[in-house]
């Protein structure tokens, strides 16, 4: 069967795509903190005064990794809802993506006594070898 994708609704993208860019946001927020206190480290290893001054507190690395986390976020969103909005204009234009899926009305389903579902084009009483 043959389908055709004219139009995306950006709330239900939007659902998704928000919470997959905070959990990719929170792994680089994370990986930018650890990168940014090595440099405080060194720099600190160098200079007495630079440990008084940027001397980084937990509630600091904590704060930046969200913040870092929903600023991600927030702009993946943004271009998201873009780039949904250019798709929909499009597919007005030129049309929509077409897929086609395949049905298995064919196909048999074959119960094993250990309840898995074994799918066969063959008919059910045929023996199951």
């Amino acid at each position: 069967m043959e389908f055709e994708i004219k139009r995306i609704y950006a709330w239900s993208v939007l659902k998704i795509v928000f919470v997959f860019y905070l959990c990719i946001g929170t792994l680089f927020g994370m990986l930018l903190a650890f990168i940014s206190n090595m440099i405080t480290a060194v720099m600190m290893s160098f200079n007495s005064w630079a440990s008084n001054v940027f001397a980084p507190s937990a509630f600091s690395i904590f704060l930046n990794i969200i913040s870092f986390a929903l600023f991600f976020a927030i702009a993946g969103s943004v271009v998201t809802i873009i780039f949904i909005g250019i798709y929909n204009l499009l597919s007005v234009l030129v049309g929509g993506i077409k897929i086609d899926l395949d049905t298995f009305s064919d196909t048999k389903a074959l119960h094993r006594e250990d309840n898995q579902v074994i799918l066969r084009d063959k008919p059910i009483d045929e023996k199951y070898e």
